[in-house]
């Protein structure tokens, strides 16, 4: 049997200076793979063509530093694309910006987090079905840790979508639409050093949110401080391009 082919499309990139030292989104994601045996392809979001998605067994749409509170020319495309995936029943994995992209076009809302930007590692809880979903096969527990880059979040999820986890700071932390799409509010490509670079590119953001609020958000060096090795973060995406193997 052939290996599958999973297609990344690229929402946007990192900062150059954490790119040049670790690489870009892509890199993360096929990092967290480990050794699932694909062929990967590759296409920032602009030169996706819809018609082709019918070619791929697997699709993921990666974060971006942009915001889906304004508009975007690749907006349309990126409404075909979903309408192909939805028709063609495409395992898709969607990440942060991704996540909010695919409930906005599907009918969902998104805007600013009113409470804040959610920034460093962060406890979700996994609802009941999200404790027997694949997705989270591995994890310990109905409380798992993650990594969370975010200022914008889901404020109405799109139709049909099942909540899969959640927190304070963000009601659909995960989502699954039927049994292929999955869209994740955090980042499970992270890791500790990935994270490190983030955090340290926002101090003075982290410390701002800190003085506004202290009851709750802790200090800059506290989250910094608390970024660690989460070792079963990438689990979520190998559990996802199992799926794909499994059909």
């Amino acid at each position: 049997m052939k290996p599958p082919v999973i297609l990344i499309i690229k929402t946007g990139s990192t900062y150059s200076d954490l790119r040049n030292a670790l690489g870009d989104f892509d890199i993360w994601i096929k990092n967290a793979a480990g050794d699932f045996n694909c062929n990967w392809k590759v296409k920032p979001v602009a030169d996706v063509e819809p018609d082709k998605i019918p070619n791929y067994q697997g699709v993921i749409i990666t974060g971006s530093h942009s915001s889906l509170t304004q508009f975007y020319a690749f907006y349309s495309g990126m409404e075909r694309v979903v309408q192909q995936i939805i028709d063609h029943r495409i395992y898709t994995l969607a990440i942060c910006f991704g996540h909010q992209l695919v409930h906005k076009i599907m009918g969902g809302a998104i805007d600013a987090n009113p409470l804040g930007t959610e920034l460093g590692i962060v406890t979700i809880n996994l609802t009941l079905q999200g404790l027997v979903d694949p997705l989270f096969a591995g994890q310990s527990g109905s409380r798992i840790q993650v990594y969370a880059s975010h200022s914008d979040i889901v404020i109405k999820p799109a139709p049909s979508f099942v909540q899969l986890a959640w927190n304070k700071l963000a009601l659909f932390q995960a989502t699954r639409y039927d049994d292929f799409i999955y869209t994740t509010q955090f980042h499970p490509e992270y890791t500790k050093e990935i994270m490190d670079w983030y955090l340290k590119k926002n101090l003075a953001l982290l410390t701002r949110q800190h003085i506004s609020n202290p009851l709750h958000f802790a200090t800059a060096d506290e989250i910094l401080k608390r970024n660690k090795s989460l070792p079963k973060s990438k689990l979520i995406i190998q559990n996802f391009l199992n799926l794909i193997n499994s059909k």
